[in-house]
């Protein structure tokens, strides 16, 4: 007797993950989303190299999100490569470290080229 009450319940489960699962595709595939990250994401070449994501842009001064321990020494030189193999200095003046708590840090790079930012 329970199984009546189960089988539509699986059914209908069934079907919103399925029904779901087709939208999701529909907004971004898995190849729209590669293409987006290769040109949102930079190398911070150093020492020790790291990534970031451009995550804004004002005028020809970019900002890219990172982990501060890819950044926190004063004394490195840092250059930013974007997706073309541009390089870029990275004027240490302009690490912020976002809190004590947590390893993210904000970095600014400057061209007058036009790249691709992270949109939420």
């Amino acid at each position: 007797m329970k199984f009546h009450y189960t089988l539509p319940a699986a059914i209908i489960g069934v079907s919103i993950a399925f029904v779901q699962s087709q939208v999701a595709t529909a907004v971004c595939s898995n190849k729209q989303v590669d293409e987006i990250a290769e040109k949102i994401t930079v190398l911070i070449d150093s020492q020790k190299p790291g990534s970031g994501v451009i995550i804004n842009r004002n005028g020809s001064t970019y900002t890219v999100l990172t982990a501060y321990h890819v950044v926190n020494k004063p004394n490195l030189k840092y250059e930013v490569v974007t997706f073309n193999n541009q390089r870029y200095q990275l004027n240490y003046q302009t690490v912020k470290r976002l809190d004590n708590n947590v390893d993210l840090a904000i970095v600014r790079f400057t061209s007058n080229k036009k790249y691709q930012i992270f949109l939420i």
